[in-house]
């Protein structure tokens, strides 16, 4: 700014002398030094002009550079050498959004390692679990909403990131669609952000039905009239994962809600101001009873795991499983998802005319541990994730970002689809706050599954409840 300052200087000494000139009676020397104060002035402004301009682009390339640095306000990366783990369960299908979140982030902070642990699902809450209570758990922890997350969270296990995220304006628009997610609040905190919305609806193979001339159902009813042809066939209706256990969860909860005017009994009864004894949880368990008992699910269905499902889905054994929304659309049939011969729909509910809606939330949630060496960087690398790099390589690998960053469309019908779905249809959460409630849920439709009485079930599960709740 030294050069305009001089040339204002300069201007005010001929400004100066010209005014000496009119006064003094010289008028030709006067208009001649006017005409010389105009031209200063001229060149003046040309050169402020020029000044701002030039300042305008190194603010502009300054603000570029703090985008494109990510940064968490009060949080620094040090100079110095960090190596940062992250603990996950999505094996191979996560590898390109993984390889892109990595270069993206070491090009600017060339400094940090970061290390992926992938484990199988069956084994990753109790690997998880074991190893943070040995004080040898990972930086960055992916977490399963519900039970999982919160028993770290009262284990103490899981930094809070509630005033991390909300004082950070960018971030909070960078996930502005998670933010809406039950899945991401705890009460009024957060303890993990999500990588992606996710809903979790069925998903069935057209010429199955269509051949036949069969309609895709809707409710239990529906379903029972079609499992006798289906099964005729050598085709199981319907299966799910009920081996790892939480897939039953979101269908007793989904079952509940859609049939439920008021969509409050879920709520009332986890804070103990409805029973469990409640007739509508009664008709939801024998909802699991009727469509085992029809062969609407396969008698192994207690056994079956996320693999065994989409092996046999895959292969036309199966009709239609549940659930599949965007986390597990890279593990179907690619030829078959890219010429649209997969069909979505909610789940089925208990009666005709109950509500439709789509449950999910985040199925890659991720937190930091509270006992990281490194949570400057952890969570600096968490936003990152988060960022417009981390967003586009989610969309890519079938993912639906939690924000609006990505623009583009998916060549997958299905996938653009299910994102549709999310953005159109009324949204249900899946997820039990309580860790022994959930559990509890678990326990009773494992249990009526395999003969118990319905009453009695419920009568444990109201019994836990108390015990929770006082």
């Amino acid at each position: 700014m030294k050069k305009p300052i001089k040339i204002l200087s300069c201007f005010l000494i001929l400004l100066m002398f010209a005014s000496f000139g009119i006064f003094t009676g010289c008028k030709t020397e006067a208009g001649e030094a006017a005409e010389e104060v105009e031209e200063a002035a001229e060149e003046v402004v040309e050169e402020v002009e020029e000044v701002e301009e030039a300042a305008e682009e190194v603010e502009e390339a300054a603000e570029e550079a703090v985008e494109g640095k990510v940064t968490v306000p009060g949080l620094t990366v040090p100079d110095s050498p960090v190596t940062i783990s992250y603990w996950e369960w999505n094996g191979e299908t996560f590898d390109p959004s993984w390889n892109r979140m990595v270069e993206g982030f070491k090009e600017i902070y060339p400094n940090v390692t970061l290390e992926r642990k992938s484990i199988g699902y069956d084994t990753y809450n109790a690997d998880l679990k074991t190893a943070l209570a040995a004080g040898e758990g990972p930086d960055l922890i992916a977490c399963e909403p519900g039970g999982p997350v919160l028993t770290l969270i009262e284990a103490n296990q899981l930094l809070e990131l509630t005033d991390i995220v909300m004082n950070d304006p960018e971030w909070q628009s960078w996930i502005d669609a998670g933010l809406k997610l039950k899945d991401t609040w705890v009460g009024d905190k957060i303890y993990q952000v999500p990588m992606d919305v996710n809903m979790l609806p069925i998903l069935y193979w057209k010429e199955i039905f269509e051949s036949r001339g069969l309609e895709v159902p809707r409710n239990i009813d529906a379903a029972v009239e079609i499992a006798d042809e289906l099964n005729s066939d050598g085709i199981i209706p319907l299966v799910s994962m009920f081996g790892e256990m939480w897939s039953q969860v979101d269908i007793f909860v989904y079952l509940v809600r859609a049939a439920d005017p008021e969509d409050t009994l879920i709520d009332k009864a986890v804070i103990g101001e409805a029973s469990w004894e409640d007739p509508l949880f009664k008709e939801a368990l024998q909802g699991f009873v009727t469509l085992k008992d029809a062969g609407v699910f396969p008698n192994n269905v207690m056994e079956m795991l996320w693999g065994n499902c989409l092996d046999a889905f895959n292969k036309k054994e199966v009709a239609m499983v549940y659930p599949v929304g965007q986390f597990g659309l890279g593990a179907l049939d690619q030829e078959a998802l890219k010429n649209d011969e997969f069909g979505c729909i909610p789940f089925l509910t208990l009666h005709e005319g109950d509500r439709e809606m789509i449950t999910g939330g985040g199925s890659a949630m991720t937190a930091i541990n509270i006992n990281s060496p490194n949570i400057d960087t952890a969570i600096t690398f968490l936003k990152f994730m988060n960022s417009p790099v981390g967003q586009e390589a989610e969309f890519d690998i079938l993912r639906t970002p939690p924000g609006s960053l990505v623009t583009k469309e998916s060549p997958i019908p299905l996938f653009t689809y299910q994102t549709w779905m999310q953005n159109n249809m009324y949204v249900g959460y899946r997820r039990i706050e309580s860790p022994e409630l959930y559990k509890g849920i678990q326990d009773a439709v494992a249990k009526v599954m395999l003969g118990d009485n319905i009453d009695d079930v419920l009568a444990e599960l109201e019994a836990i409840s108390q015990e929770v709740n006082g």
